[in-house]
């Protein structure tokens, strides 16, 4: 019986700070390496870039993040690139978190 309510006290212990841990999950990467890189790229590494562009600013700038995520999405549907579609669904769901939505 002890050892029963250590155990669920350890749980409801770290239970906070790994769902906590979700939410400060930030993906980012530097937005002026990708921005050099763009212009060279075509087909599913533009959506990628597209994509990490969007994930990258959404904390900072939700109209340029958007933008980013509406280009990538356009392209991935065009290709038929589902993983790029999914990329982009996700940073307007990201987006719509940082402003609070």
């Amino acid at each position: 019986m002890k050892k029963q309510i250590i155990n669920l006290f350890l749980f409801l212990l770290l239970l906070p700070t790994s769902s906590a841990q979700i939410f400060i999950d930030i993906e980012w990467y530097d937005a002026d390496s990708l921005l050099t890189i763009l212009p060279s790229q075509q087909g599913i590494e533009k959506v990628n870039t597209l994509n990490r562009l969007a994930a990258s600013l959404s904390f900072e700038d939700e109209k340029v993040s958007t933008r980013y995520a509406d280009e990538a999405l356009a392209l991935a549907r065009k290709i038929g690139y589902q993983e790029g579609v999914a990329g982009a669904v996700w940073n307007y769901g990201r987006i719509s978190f940082y402003e609070g939505n």
